[in-house]
């Protein structure tokens, strides 16, 4: 269950298949555009594919390596289900966002659980398993 803290970023670990669509919670962003809106949509990907951020040695990850459709019905998929929060600017917030992983667990990975922890993650799974079926 995750947390992202930069759009671009975590799109991007989307698309790559780094990240599965169904760990992440949401994706916490300050970028205003109204995705659903056709023209600030395009004025979203132009600004993507402008050469000024495509050469921009800060930007480790970005989104002209994919195509536009793919972007767009990520993003689109992502709104639908509530995953993608627009936030305002804030020094803490921004400080995270520029950290080099976009992504934060809400809960801890099962290999740094203490063995209560475990047992009781365990026990979750277990009853959630059960619920399903």
């Amino acid at each position: 269950m995750l947390i992202g803290f930069d759009l671009v970023k975590c799109l991007c670990d989307i698309l790559e298949k780094k990240v599965e669509y169904s760990d992440v919670v949401l994706i916490v962003t300050c970028i205003e555009t109204d995705f659903r809106n056709d023209k600030e949509w395009t004025e979203f990907w132009l600004n993507q594919v402008s050469p000024i951020n495509i050469f921009m040695p800060t930007h480790s990850k970005q989104l002209y390596h994919y195509k536009k459709t793919d972007v767009h019905n990520l993003i689109d998929d992502m709104l639908s289900d509530g995953k993608i929060v627009r936030r305002e600017r804030t020094h803490l917030l921004d400080s995270i966002s520029s950290l080099p992983d976009p992504w934060y667990n809400l809960i801890p990975s099962e290999e740094h659980m203490t063995p209560a922890v475990q047992d009781a993650w365990n026990y979750f799974k277990m009853l959630d398993a059960l619920c399903r079926s």
